[in-house]
């Protein structure tokens, strides 16, 4: 990994408070204010969005009191949320005011390659161009669902390209978003709708790449520090190369931490916090499938036992809902609602104390609040 200058005098710190400080920093030691939506978005980089319902339950585990209406007027009424491809190419939620220095980022790493895969995949840039042309001009017209996307811009062209564009893991409606002329719109019932993005979100500034990349490590290291550039890379999908010229920028702003004698880069500014840091107390939460927390760094030893990796990072990319206990991964749980009832699963990894026990039932019951279910159910197996 790329060092700072400053290693010689590197923070030497315990694998407890670099926990104790990831996750305060992810609202996951104290619930952020349900006042304060938008911002705990932003502080945590974006909420993963692939799935809708984890995207929900990942911010209830960070916000106090959260409503499920909360979430919809953020993302459809004051619109301070929006929906739309992200960090790793895949679908998050990010604060608004957020989304130029996203964009300026994505549009020169991520949204190339893609680019350069759909070619791969027998496409011309040509017709890549031309079909992004055609999905602004249909979203002329205001929201549209992906079928009717397909039928007002794919009309003219091959039915592969239309099958791409009708695909539900994103296909060609991809590149038009990576440029940030395209996002998600308002929700239709179960269907999502996209629309013209300066008709949804008018207010933009183009942000230059290099300042928008330097940004977004900052960000990164505030979040997810201490961390190496190849953790920023495996998070952002950034190419190592850019990550290191990102870095060369901060290079002033920047520190080294050693954990148990392995290197990561701090911001200077949050050394002091870093130092304070402390497990006091047990902190629990019930996280969701591809919660971000999991999904920071390369190395998930810091999170899970080797030997239970597979019960967490499983086939296809899939990652399990986990009970996280003082920043590891303590067993995977599940949810069902049976009419006004919510049934949770806890399946902990080896026998969980008292203490630990009586906060993930707290936790579920919350859980059962936010879902507005009368009466939860709790088995540990």
């Amino acid at each position: 990994m790329v060092r700072s200058r400053h290693d010689s005098a590197a923070l030497i710190v315990s694998p407890s408070q670099v926990a104790a400080f990831r996750l305060s920093r992810h609202y996951l030691l104290r619930r952020g204010p349900r006042s304060a939506l938008a911002s705990v978005v932003r502080d945590v980089c974006g909420v993963q969005a692939q799935v809708m319902s984890a995207a929900r339950i990942a911010l209830w585990a960070r916000i106090a009191g959260l409503a499920d209406e909360d979430i919809d007027r953020a993302l459809e009424a004051d619109r301070s949320l929006v929906r739309t491809w992200a960090v790793r190419g895949t679908v998050h939620i990010l604060a608004s005011e957020d989304l130029p220095l996203y964009i300026a980022v994505i549009k020169e790493t991520i949204h190339r390659t893609f680019e350069a895969w759909l070619v791969r995949q027998g496409l011309h840039v040509s017709q890549i161009r031309a079909l992004n042309e055609a999905i602004v001009e249909a979203l002329s017209r205001g929201p549209c669902t992906r079928d009717e996307i397909v039928r007002h811009a794919g009309k003219s062209f091959p039915v592969k390209i239309r099958k791409w564009l009708a695909s539900g893991w994103g296909g060609l409606l991809r590149p038009v978003c990576f440029e940030g002329r395209v996002c998600f719109g308002p929700s239709r019932g179960r269907e999502v709708t996209f629309v013209r993005r300066e008709q949804w979100l008018p207010d933009w500034r183009d942000i230059p790449y290099g300042e928008a990349g330097a940004d977004l490590l900052r960000r990164y290291l505030r979040a997810y520090g201490p961390a190496s550039l190849s953790d920023f890379s495996a998070w952002s999908g950034v190419p190592a190369k850019a990550a290191t010229t990102f870095h060369d920028q901060l290079s002033s702003e920047v520190a080294s931490v050693s954990i148990d004698g392995r290197m990561g880069l701090l911001l200077r500014e949050d050394l002091d916090a870093l130092r304070r840091a402390r497990l006091d107390t047990p902190g629990v939460r019930l996280l969701p499938n591809f919660d971000g927390y999991l999904l920071g760094h390369r190395s998930k030893e810091h999170l899970v036992d080797s030997a239970l990796y597979k019960q967490v990072y499983r086939k296809a990319g899939w990652i399990s809902p986990v009970v996280l206990v003082d920043g590891r991964v303590a067993g995977v749980w599940s949810h069902a609602r049976k009419g006004r009832t919510l049934q949770v699963r806890i399946d902990p990894f080896r026998r969980m104390s008292a203490d630990v026990r009586r906060l993930v039932t707290d936790e579920a019951r919350d859980l059962g609040r936010f879902l507005e279910t009368e009466d939860v159910r709790v088995t540990v197996t």
